[in-house]
């Protein structure tokens, strides 16, 4: 396996998580034709809309279902300056309000080119897009035992089959079709997309039990019993990276489709009356199938070995955790096994339900549910309001409630100076506001569970002059 891969899955999605999924802002912003990439029967103010190469649509995000990010992990650190600087974990509060699961994520996605059209009641749309993915599922035992030890768990077993790393980067060729029905108070759609995988590290079974025993007179043996298989897959080529010239890389993008996927979008909405609207979407049930170049790494075996206390051991009292002696015997106890198989792995679907209520010409307001499904289903909810002036601005704000975090508040803008429009939306920018110190952002303070953005450049012609006729009479 090549390293410099392998490590750059875990460094890019390492450094994304600490700084997310589906933006729930952009469902209902349809002043451009992005929105229509989480609801295929979005409706749009143009004609014709085209996403400029590559600044089209930025996209990158962050969430984590267990604890605020950074604030928490900041406030649960202590250093001790008794012999030498030690740092461990304190009673961190947001340990014990973990639920058993927990999950961390963050989602990258730029648009290589995108375009839709509309042509009488229908609208086609075309997009080639890259993503990164990299999500990191974590059970509340693994901090229980960094923050105590094994003290809290003797006599019983501490639970870490859930701890599972997934990355993937791949390529999405999507074409899209949506139709106004004749009477127009149905639209619907679906977007059909072929997926080029590039790179994966794919956590396929975790299993890892640590059992303390209760033994007072030769002290608390720890039984270690783990079965795991770690996936990859990359393209050969790339272990040559270090020489291979842009131009080259770039052409191994374009031809290597030696791992290929495929996934389908779902989409409709209804006019109940002249100004209410409801919709639906299905988004991402699809899969890619890894067979260039992939490694299975099996790690089995189970390990008995006698654990020390942790608190106050400085630099100088290593030797008391006699490293060499638990490494030699987790290779001697442990089965370490590699294979060459090809593998599965899903991309995360979501769903949503909004609703759309036309206040006045250019001013509405929305509802939003949203759940994605990955490892378990996560709802998400947001209420907001979009007001539009003339053809050249559109501003929308809104609140949502993820994670258990009920203070998210979002903002889209959106700016036309002719055929060309610029936007930027944000989930969740009220923490950034709070932890400022004078001109300075204080890392420390912020306490966010989720946040993401998205922003890019569209030239978007042939604006439909009348709204009423992408609206339903009562009739």
């Amino acid at each position: 396996m090549n390293k410099r891969i392998f490590l750059l899955i875990i460094n890019l999605g390492i450094g994304l998580i600490l700084n997310a999924q589906s933006q729930i802002g952009l469902y209902n912003f349809n002043s451009i034709h992005q929105s229509s990439f989480l609801n295929v029967a979005n409706h749009s103010d143009y004609k014709f809309s085209l996403g400029l190469p590559v600044i089209g649509s930025v996209y990158a995000g962050l969430g984590n279902t267990g604890f605020s990010i950074p604030k928490d992990l900041i406030d649960s650190l202590s250093i001790s300056k008794v012999n030498d600087t030690v740092t461990y974990w304190t009673k961190g509060k947001f340990i014990d309000d973990l639920k058993a699961k927990n999950m961390g994520y963050a989602v990258t996605s730029v648009d290589l080119i995108s375009f839709r059209v509309k042509a009488r009641h229908s609208y086609y749309s075309f997009n080639i897009t890259d993503h990164f993915e990299f999500r990191l599922l974590y059970p509340k035992d693994l901090f229980g035992v960094l923050r105590d030890g094994n003290a809290s768990y003797i006599d019983k077993d501490v639970v870490l089959s859930d701890f599972r790393i997934n990355s993937q980067y791949y390529r999405e060729y999507a074409f899209g079709y949506q139709h106004e029905h004749a009477l127009q108070k149905w639209s619907y759609g679906f977007r059909v997309k072929l997926l080029q995988g590039l790179a994966s590290l794919h956590t396929s079974k975790s299993t890892t039990t640590i059992h303390t025993a209760k033994n007072e007179v030769e002290g608390n043996d720890l039984t270690v019993k783990s079965d795991i298989i770690v996936n990859t897959s990359y393209a050969k080529d790339w272990e040559n990276a270090d020489g291979m010239s842009s131009g080259t890389a770039t052409n191994l993008l374009v031809k290597d489709f030696s791992n290929l996927g495929l996934a389908l979008d779902l989409g409709a909405s209804h006019k109940i009356n002249k100004r209410l609207t409801v919709a639906g979407s299905v988004n991402n049930l699809g899969f890619i199938t890894w067979k260039e170049n992939p490694h299975n790494y099996k790690f089995e075996g189970e390990a008995k070995f006698t654990g020390v206390k942790i608190e106050n051991i400085s630099a100088t009292d290593g030797d008391k955790l006699n490293l060499e002696t638990v490494r030699d015997s987790l290779e001697k106890s442990f089965k370490f096994d590699t294979t060459t198989n090809k593998y599965t792995s899903s991309i995360v679907g979501s769903s949503s339900i909004t609703l759309n209520y036309q206040v006045f010409r250019n001013t509405s307001v929305n509802a939003l549910c949203f759940a994605n499904y990955y490892k378990g289903v996560r709802l998400s909810a947001s209420i907001g309001v979009q007001q539009k002036i003339a053809r050249w601005f559109a501003i929308m704000a809104y609140w949502s409630a993820q994670y258990n975090k009920y203070d998210n508040l979002g903002l889209g803008i959106m700016v036309k100076p002719g055929p060309v429009q610029i936007y930027a939306i944000c989930d969740n920018f009220t923490p950034f506001l709070r932890a400022r110190d004078g001109s300075y952002l204080d890392v420390s303070k912020l306490d966010f569970r989720n946040s993401n953005i998205r922003f890019g450049m569209n030239v978007a012609i042939g604006r439909i002059k009348k709204p009423e006729a992408q609206t339903f009479s009562d009739k």
